[in-house]
């Protein structure tokens, strides 16, 4: 003998969604996805001067970057800049990690110069791969003006940096200042 099964499903339905409510459900989840799609998140660095049309701009006379130097290491760079109408406000350094887009930008303040020489250091952790740091220099000065950009590109690694040359031995290059710059590092290298 064979049972036929009399239950009808219709009358099963939770009451919101016989009401109609599904629909504005979806509408409202749809609508928060999209609001939430569209806000992202950006690390702001400081903006960096324009240049002004007032004054005369620092002028970057000579620097030293090494090309490479090692891991776990205090690298210095080295700079001497003068400015006609002697109101240098400080020293813009933007870092980038190339190939993972971490980039920072720091200011190296400056009292009202008229020449510089000196050095800024940059901390270097221990890493354990291979990096290539890109360093980017602008001096400005208190009017908004900016010397031209040197931009250098540093492989950090196992290979001890080039000498310093004998320019940047002298006792008038003056410490102007220390950067911590956080290095992305891939944690699933410390399991092996």
């Amino acid at each position: 003998m064979t049972r036929r099964c009399s239950f009808d499903h219709s009358q099963r339905r939770h009451p919101l969604l016989s009401q109609g409510h599904l629909a504005l459900c979806t509408t409202a989840l749809s609508l928060c996805c999209l609001i939430l799609s569209s806000c992202t998140w950006h690390a702001a660095t400081p903006p960096t001067p324009s240049p002004s049309p007032h004054g005369t701009p620092p002028v970057i006379d000579t620097s030293f970057i090494a090309s490479h130097t090692l891991s776990h290491h205090i690298f210095p760079l080295y700079l001497e800049a003068h400015d006609v109408d002697g109101d240098m406000a400080g020293v813009w350094i933007t870092l980038s990690q190339l190939g993972v887009h971490v980039e920072d930008s720091h200011f190296i303040p400056l009292h009202n110069s008229t020449r510089i020489k000196g050095f800024i250091t940059i901390d270097i952790p221990r890493l354990e791969t291979i990096e290539r740091l890109r360093v980017e220099v602008v001096v400005v000065d208190r009017e908004g003006s900016r010397s031209e950009l040197i931009q250098r590109e540093v492989l950090i690694g196992f290979s001890p940096p080039e000498p310093t040359p004998d320019k940047w031995k002298t006792p008038d290059v003056q410490k102007l200042g220390h950067i911590f710059f956080d290095f992305f590092q891939d944690d699933r290298l410390e399991q092996w």
